[in-house]
């Protein structure tokens, strides 16, 4: 998927990380037609298309949760919210990938190992840090 996303930086062209996962799997399918029934490819491409779709939404959630007044100056914002922000924007942006990489990963696992389990939902932020 890299060298699809490198290939159209190199040519200029505007990124979509959807158009790019597709082409690497259709790539890939092309050399091993297999892979397609095999749950490392399956839980990869799932996975990486539940975050491309689920973060989108769990970030304008973050924003409006960790929203300031827009017309208040920079300046002018409490230093105990900048704090706050600074600290709180990247634990739930971690939060918030784990959830959309948990949500995309669940039914794979859940029909291939018989494992449904919502904690690694915590491990995996907590490993980020």
């Amino acid at each position: 998927m890299m060298t699809i996303v490198i290939g159209g930086w190199m040519l200029r062209r505007p990124g979509n990380l959807l158009n790019s996962l597709a082409a690497a799997a259709f790539i890939i399918l092309l050399g091993d037609p297999r892979q397609l029934f095999q749950a490392s490819f399956q839980l990869s491409f799932f996975v990486v298309l539940s975050i491309a779709l689920f973060m989108p939404p769990l970030e304008k959630f973050r924003d409006r949760l960790l929203a300031v007044d827009p017309l208040l100056p920079r300046e002018l914002v409490p230093r105990r919210l900048r704090w706050r922000n600074a600290v709180l924007h990247p634990l739930l942006t971690w939060l918030a990938v784990s959830f959309a990489a948990w949500l995309g990963s669940w039914p794979l696992c859940a029909h291939y190992f018989h494992l449904f389990s919502p904690v690694t939902l915590l491990a995996k932020s907590s490993s980020c840090r």
